[in-house]
């Protein structure tokens, strides 16, 4: 072969390889850049979640809490808290410590549900103060 016709050879044939490496290392590089914003997006939208799911149950919470001051408790049912409770278990699947603690807010709500409701029952109105001896 000439002299100029291998130069010409070798320097397409490293040129070829060249663009082939940069092909590779440039599919690399991208696709763990998209499984990387994959994975941020994923969390996102699972912190998302999360935080929707807390800012229903405590505006539940605080919903229930307003309606046991309302109205007297022998009116209200305990169908008020199937969405408390539906939020609570939704609650668990996160976080085992976060569903323990929103056991007990909606422990403490329907203990007060329970006290106005006994309250009522002992004939006490709305807001007096209830005495055991009536």
């Amino acid at each position: 072969m000439d002299t100029p016709i291998l130069v010409a050879v070798v320097g397409l044939a490293g040129a070829l390889i060249g663009t082939l490496i940069g092909g590779v290392i440039s599919y690399i590089s991208t696709r763990s850049v998209r499984r990387m914003e994959w994975k941020q997006s994923l969390v996102l939208r699972d912190l998302q979640t999360r935080e929707d799911l807390y800012a229903d149950f405590l505006a539940e919470i605080g919903r229930l809490m307003l309606v046991s001051l309302a109205p007297p408790p022998s009116t209200v049912g305990l169908s008020l808290f199937s969405k408390l409770v539906a939020l609570e278990s939704k609650i668990w699947f996160h976080s085992d410590s976060l569903g323990t603690s929103a056991r007990e807010l909606a422990k403490v709500v329907l203990e007060e549900f329970q006290k106005k409701s006994e309250s009522t029952r002992k004939g006490c109105g709305q807001y007096e103060v209830c005495n055991s001896s009536r």
